[in-house]
C-alpha cells in the first residue's frame, strides 16, 4: 500500500471538490483508493488526449 502525500494544489483541488454532490465525492475517494493500493483505475478515468488549442 502507498502512502499518500497532499499536496498543496490537492488540498486546493479537493476544496472545490467538497463543492460537488456527495456521489461525486465518494467517486473521487474510491479512485484515490485505487490508486493508493496499485490497482489499475477503470477505464473512465485512465489518461485521455486533451482537445482544444494548447
Amino acid at each position: 500500500m502507498l502512502e499518500l502525500e497532499y499536496s498543496t494544489q490537492f488540498k486546493k483541488d479537493f476544496k472545490k471538490i467538497a463543492k460537488l454532490p456527495i456521489s461525486d465525492i465518494v467517486e473521487v475517494g474510491h479512485a484515490i483508493k485505487q490508486l493508493q493500493f496499485g490497482e489499475t483505475l477503470p477505464e473512465k478515468y485512465v489518461d485521455h488526449p486533451l482537445s482544444g488549442d494548447w
